[in-house]
């Protein structure tokens, strides 16, 4: 080689040849790597956009159908279809992991994938970011070893946000699938790349052997290049083969040049195959394209027939107010053809003044990017007044806002028949209230009856048993005065007789000898009926109190019952409490005397034991004082009970007069005494009232009318 390099100038031309040869295949090689690399990895990041985007386009589609439909369900409160609706749309969506349905404090109402969380609040970053959209938004996050792409959507009651519809799909398997086609076109950059060095590798190795070759032979070569001449006319460059010439003379430069030429042609074939087969698929793409295209069309037909036979009123307006397109039940619900509308101002349509008023600012705020949902009642020259729930839908174009799509639909029936279960409502509430009344009425009318049957049957039981004892008592106590009395009498004879008996002289000796004796026993005499007349003032005064009353009022003195009653109760409390009867001459009224008795006897025995309970509590002595006083003010009989006892607290006092209340212990008292007391006073068409200071004592007033009342 290096013989032929120095020998003449043919060599050194075919070594040059050559090493241009090696030169231009190892920049070949370099430059299809490159370029296939390049191809490979445009298409692996086109077909990881496309398959995002079509992910996210079904996530969008998806999330807005349910946050639809969860509106509808949450206006007909038909919350289990709405729960078994997401539960199943998770179960059949691919890549779907779970569902969460959040209200405006971020409590969960649904949740797909744990259900256990249900009415619990979300706090971690992606449930706190979930929480804050007011509009739909997309969101990719990362928890543990998985990716989540979260489609937000929020969830509209009426025209208030009601909360959030939050669909999270994995993107695991995306991610495996663009991980495997990374795989597969890193292994056919590879593959390429051998090739190509294989290629080379065989080029260099036949590029060598034809330069041999020409150095071999010289006659050979130009045949051969006479043959590959008019296989190169005719056009077939993959035909031609190199030519071999053993000479290094200007044939042989000739034959290597014309190698030279013959390799370019032939990779110039291979470029131009390589150009139509990307051709070829720059075309079926834009077959597909076409395609997808018609699809596309049909879909936009389909959509527009939905449109037209719907029975919504649906209208396309820009942004400056201009209907653009309007279906056919919006023509017919303003009874006007379709040429005017379209093309004219809502201002023209439906008039300036509604539209300032109604139309206009909820507009603005939706060319701003919000939702607008309201209710309102409308005058529909062809349909009437009709109420309409309305939507106003922003339309984005590249991130702006180029008009609304406006959706409304006629519920006038539901409306109406709000307002009636409303009216129905207040009716039931206002019967309900009235029936609680009337109950309320009879409960407390059979506590008085039952207080009032229970008092009779002590009365009756006390009246008879107080007759018994009367009876029973007064026959031996009149024996006993009587007998007091005819001993008194003959004392009195027989002390007469002995004076009478005895000398002129001796009768001061008797006088003195039997005069004290006589005085004893005539003082223990008049103790015997002074005892017997207290036993028939006792007897007297519990046959005042247990008197039966007869069915109608009669007309009494009750001074005689206050003071009986005072009399009985002052012989238990004597030594702790001292009674003082502050009275004035009382006329008589029209009664039930014992009823009366009854309520003396309960307001005098409570304030005795309140004194007592307080002398117990009190460390140091308390004397105990109670002050009847009587007098006639405004022909009116008022009684008045004053003790210095417990006294009672304000809750104590509003509960006093009710049956059953009782502030003593288990077993001592029934709740029933005051209870009693109320129902008495206001059957004799009087009043009571109370005044206590807790710690310091109470005062009952009992005022009755008097016949001139």
């Amino acid at each position: 080689m290096m013989f032929l390099f120095k020998s003449s100038i043919r060599g050194k031309l075919l070594i040059t040849m050559l090493l241009l040869i090696i030169s231009l295949l190892m920049s070949l090689t370099f430059i299809q790597a490159t370029s296939q690399k390049e191809i490979l990895e445009n298409a692996l990041e086109e077909q990881t956009y496309l398959l995002k985007q079509i992910l996210i386009e079904r996530g969008k589609t998806l999330s807005d159908q349910l946050a639809l439909e969860m509106e509808e369900a949450l206006a007909s409160f038909n919350l289990l279809h709405m729960i078994n609706r997401l539960n199943q749309v998770t179960y059949e969506t691919e890549d779907l992991v779970y569902i969460i349905l959040t209200n405006s404090a971020n409590r969960v109402h649904v949740h797909t994938l744990n259900p256990e969380l249900q009415g619990k609040a979300l706090m971690e970053q992606a449930d706190l970011f979930a929480s804050q959209q007011q509009k739909a938004a997309v969101h990719e996050y990362q928890k543990g070893n998985h990716i989540y792409m979260e489609f937000i959507v929020p969830v509209y009651l009426s025209t208030d946000l009601w909360g959030r519809l939050r669909l999270g799909y994995s993107l695991q398997r995306h991610n495996q699938d663009i991980a495997t086609t990374q795989q597969i076109f890193e292994q056919q950059v590879e593959n390429v790349i051998t090739r190509t060095i294989l290629i080379s590798f065989i080029f260099l190795m036949i590029g060598s052997g034809i330069i041999w070759a020409v150095m071999t032979t010289f006659i050979k070569p130009l045949l051969h290049l006479k043959q590959s001449t008019e296989k190169l006319g005719s056009g077939n460059f993959s035909e031609v083969e190199p030519i071999v010439i053993d000479s290094v003379d200007e044939v042989g430069s000739l034959a290597k040049a014309f190698n030279g030429m013959i390799v370019q042609l032939q990779e110039r074939d291979q470029q131009v195959e390589k150009h139509t087969q990307q051709l070829l698929m720059v075309n079926d793409n834009l077959k597909r394209e076409i395609e997808q295209r018609k699809r596309t069309e049909k879909l936009v037909q389909k959509y527009q027939y939905v449109l037209e036979s719907t029975s919504e009123l649906i209208s396309f307006v820009d942004k400056n107010y201009v209907y653009e397109s309007v279906n056919n039940s919006y023509l017919a619900a303003h009874g006007r053809a379709r040429e005017e509308i379209e093309g004219h101002s809502i201002a023209e349509v439906i008039g300036e003044e509604a539209f300032e008023d109604l139309i206009k600012p909820r507009l603005d705020k939706c060319l701003q990017g919000e939702t607008i949902t309201y209710q309102s009642w409308f005058e529909l020259s062809g349909a009437g007044r009709l109420f309409m729930e309305v939507t106003y839908h922003p339309i984005f174009d590249r991130g702006k806002t180029t008009g609304v799509l406006v959706n409304a639909r006629n519920v006038t029936q539901r409306k109406l028949a709000e307002d009636k279960i409303i009216k129905l409502n207040e009716e039931l509430e206002q019967r309900v209230m009235e029936r609680t009344e009337e109950l309320q009425k009879s409960l407390t009318t059979l506590h008085q009856t039952q207080s009032q049957l229970v008092h009779s049957e002590k009365m009756a039981s006390l009246g008879t048993l107080v007759a018994g004892v009367a009876h029973e008592i007064n026959n031996p106590t009149n024996f006993v005065h009587n007998g007091a009395q005819n001993i008194n009498r003959q004392l009195n004879q027989l002390q007469e007789l002995i004076f009478q008996l005895a000398e002129e002289e001796q009768r001061e000796a008797v006088r003195k000898l039997f005069g004290p004796k006589f005085t004893q026993l005539f003082q223990n005499l008049n103790a015997i009926l002074d005892g017997s007349q207290r036993i028939s003032t006792i007897v007297s005064d519990l046959t005042t109190f247990g008197r039966r009353d007869k069915a109608e009022a009669i007309t009494a003195d009750i001074s005689k019952g206050l003071e009986s009653t005072l009399k009985l109760v002052h012989a238990q409390y004597r030594d702790h409490v001292e009674f003082i009867h502050e009275t004035q001459p009382l006329p008589p009224i029209k009664c039930w005397p014992a009823q009366l008795n009854q309520v003396f006897m309960n307001l005098i025995i409570n304030a005795c034991q309140a004194i007592r309970i307080r002398q117990q509590q009190s460390d140091s002595h308390i004397p105990g004082k109670l002050i009847v006083s009587t007098n006639v003010q405004d022909q009116q009989i008022i009684i008045r009970f004053q003790d210095n006892g417990t006294g009672m607290s304000e809750e104590i006092q509003e509960k006093i007069f009710e049956p059953f209340f009782t502030t003593k212990d288990v077993g001592k008292g029934t709740g029933l005494g005051l209870s009693i007391v109320f129902g008495i006073v206001e059957k004799h068409q009087g009043n009571i009232t109370l005044e206590s200071i807790e710690g310091e004592g109470s005062a009952f007033t009992v005022s009755l009318p008097t016949l001139s009342a």
